[in-house]
């Protein structure tokens, strides 16, 4: 009886500890994710120039980019502005921007990819209602520092969940604990 009593105090006590260590790695993972949004949000407000992360959920890793200066550097001169184009009404019309107005984002210097470790993948980023679970999605922070709301939510192997919200109009990005789908 005394041995079945100590097991049962052993395990008390081991079990919620388990948890605690098998739960750090997503946390630390979602608060290094919650750094970076955080790092681009400071830099767009610092640099008047819009950053951008990139996620792919089918790798599970995230790449910070900043939008490449559309000013040539000294010496070169810049490029001839694209001409205008007036559709004869019965052409098509073709939505997209022409080509060299596309939004050019670059590596943030300094940056490179950000994998996440074996156990922990990015399980999806519901952005605007829609929830994606695979291919890329990005979240741009516009020059003001804002951006779109987004959660991003990380899951381990366990089932362990964290989520990352960014909050637009309170300037917040939290992460919290949530129940893994």
């Amino acid at each position: 009886m005394a041995t079945v009593a100590i097991f049962a105090l052993l395990a008390a006590v081991a079990l919620p500890n388990l948890r605690i260590a098998r739960d750090r790695a997503t946390r630390e993972e979602a608060r290094r994710l919650a750094a970076d949004l955080e790092l681009l949000r400071s830099r767009a407000l610092a640099t008047g120039v819009p950053h951008r992360i990139v996620f792919d959920l089918d790798a599970s890793r995230w790449q910070l980019e900043s939008w490449r200066s559309p000013t040539p550097p000294p010496g070169v001169d810049p490029p001839a502005p694209p001409e205008v184009f007036l559709p004869e009404p019965d052409d098509p019309l073709y939505l997209s921007p022409p080509r060299g107005l596309e939004a050019d984002f670059r590596i943030l210097p300094g940056s490179r990819a950000s994998l996440l470790p074996e156990e922990v993948r990015l399980a999806h980023v519901v952005s605007d209602g829609t929830e994606l679970r695979q291919g890329e999605v990005s979240l741009r922070f516009e020059r003001d520092g804002s951006a779109e709301p987004v959660v991003i939510q990380l899951v381990d192997e366990s089932g362990s969940a964290f989520e990352v919200a960014v909050e637009p109009f309170s300037d917040l990005i939290r992460v919290e604990r949530a129940q893994a789908d």
